[in-house]
């Protein structure tokens, strides 16, 4: 169990992340949040909505376009705290690309610790 305070990150191989989008995708809809170093966005979706060109994962709506180039990614990890658990990936300087919120979903982000970390 992980207190209130605490965060608990588990890696997952870089080789790993297209597995990982894809088992991801499966999930019902969750938070993702996609930071720059200037600028944060929050969206609601679900990565089944998403759909990828080269390095790029691509969501687009009538109200939200989001891009994220996958190549900038160099690590992975699995993020559990207290009452929230994620994905997140972070660029080559160890600042967050993107962060994937399984909303009240224990049990998915369990299957993906199984399988991932």
């Amino acid at each position: 169990m992980v207190n209130e305070e605490q965060e608990l990150q588990q890696p997952v191989r870089l080789e790993r992340l297209h597995e990982l989008l894809a088992a991801l995708a499966e999930a019902r809809p969750a938070r993702m949040i996609i930071r720059t170093p200037s600028a944060v966005a929050e969206l609601t979706c679900c990565l089944g909505d998403f759909t990828s060109k080269g390095a790029w994962l691509n969501y687009e709506c009538d109200q939200f376009h989001a891009h994220v180039n996958l190549a900038e990614i160099r690590s992975v990890a699995l993020v559990e705290k207290a009452t929230q658990r994620s994905v997140q990936c972070f660029d080559a300087n160890g600042a967050v690309v993107f962060k994937y919120f399984l909303k009240d979903n224990a049990g998915a982000y369990d299957r993906l610790k199984r399988e991932f970390a």
